[in-house]
């Protein structure tokens, strides 16, 4: 949106948690409908050249024997694109460095927000506000930003019932992604397009992994489940920030998890940085 309003000539400020853009450690897929659109504001070729397409899914038990398999190398003759992965700080690098440096501020992490007739304010956990006429919230289900967005429509009378009941975490995830591998030990790290092998949890072993090549020789995996213990609205904030012991202790629970490559996950965690 930051582009696009750099595009349109329309003044804007983006409020960034981080410092600066993390080391890359998860992936996103870009759809036709997104590709369309980096077309139209000219990234596409820049953006093509950090991915990787992907040929389709297949599901497996934990014991890695086929449940099913979902091709979708039809994309590209039906909806004009294959589905791209690429990494999530990349994608962001490139379209943070189409926009003015001046209106990305680093390191806000916003905490309140106050709104009337003068527009809206945002005040920072570091004690810095920005003053606005329009505020767009994009940062998630547990912010700052949506539980002030919601108490304040709920003192209104305008929060709907279906938004009252406190938001639940039931499962977390832990997402990593390894250096460049040895493609003699993982061949499929070098494929042209990416095939993402999903392990089914079950309940005597309840993670599922999400397991797939990307652009650079890598591979980006993701586990899901009852990894720590269950936290509530109230806990929002904190479930969405790992430390170094939680992501130590979540690690030894996985690594022993089958991969479709061979050898465990505990293989892949040992090629991936801890950052």
């Amino acid at each position: 949106m930051g582009y696009c309003l750099e595009r349109a000539g329309i003044d804007y400020v983006i409020l960034e948690r981080m410092q600066r853009a993390q080391v890359s450690k998860s992936t996103i897929q870009l759809s036709s409908n997104t590709l369309y659109t980096l077309e139209q504001l000219g990234l596409l070729d820049e953006i093509m050249t950090i991915a990787k397409p992907i040929s389709g899914m297949t599901l497996r038990r934990q014991n890695l024997s086929i449940m099913g398999k979902v091709d979708v190398r039809y994309f590209k003759d039906r909806h004009g694109f294959h589905t791209y992965s690429v990494l999530r700080t990349e994608f962001c690098e490139i379209l943070a460095s189409k926009m003015r440096q001046d209106r990305i501020r680093w390191g806000q992490y916003v905490l309140e927000i106050v709104s009337g007739d003068a527009g809206v304010q945002c005040r920072c956990a570091n004690g810095y506000v920005e003053q606005g006429d329009i505020l767009v919230g994009a940062d998630g289900a547990h912010s700052a930003v949506r539980q002030n967005l919601y108490k304040t429509l709920k003192e209104k009378g305008l929060l709907p019932k279906s938004d009252m009941d406190d938001l639940k975490v039931t499962q977390n995830a832990i997402i990593g992604l390894t250096r460049p591998v040895d493609l003699k030990r993982y061949p499929d790290a070098a494929s042209e397009v990416a095939e993402v092998h999903i392990i089914s949890g079950k309940d005597t072993c309840p993670y599922t992994l999400w397991i797939s090549p990307t652009a650079g020789n890598r591979i980006n995996w993701s586990v899901s489940g009852p990894l720590l213990s269950n936290g509530k609205a109230e806990d929002s904030f904190m479930w969405s920030h790992f430390g170094p012991e939680e992501i130590t202790k979540t690690c030894r629970l996985i690594s022993d998890l089958q991969i479709p490559y061979g050898g465990t996950l505990g293989d892949l965690i040992e090629q991936t940085s801890e950052d």
